[in-house]
C-alpha cells in the first residue's frame, strides 16, 4: 500500500503541470478498486497533496467510492472531516 501512495504522490508531481496553476479544483472523485478499504489517513493525504498544488473550491464534490461493508461510523466521520461530501455506494455483486 504504501508503495502504491508513493507512486501516486510521483504521478501527481509528473501530471500536475496539466490544470494551470491558479485553477481552483472543483471535483475530486476517489473510485476505481474501491478506495473505501484505504486508511482515511491515506485518502486525506491526497487531498492535502491536491490543495497544496491548487486551492479546493468552498463546496467541491469531493466522492470516494465505497463499498457498504467499509462503512462504519469511525470512517464516516473521519472521510467527512477530511472534506468528503459524496459517498458512492457499490452494489454488491
Amino acid at each position: 500500500m504504501d508503495e502504491m501512495f508513493a507512486a501516486m504522490h510521483v504521478d501527481w508531481q509528473l501530471q500536475r503541470d496539466f490544470i494551470s496553476g491558479d485553477q481552483e479544483i472543483s471535483s475530486i472523485y476517489f473510485g476505481g478498486g474501491t478506495p473505501s478499504v484505504v486508511a482515511p489517513e491515506k485518502v486525506g493525504e491526497l487531498i492535502e497533496m491536491v490543495a497544496r498544488r491548487h486551492p479546493i473550491q468552498l463546496g467541491a464534490e469531493i466522492t470516494l467510492e465505497a463499498n457498504p461493508e467499509d462503512i462504519s461510523t469511525d470512517n464516516l466521520s473521519a472521510w467527512k472531516q477530511m472534506g468528503i461530501n459524496r459517498i458512492c455506494f457499490q452494489a454488491l455483486k
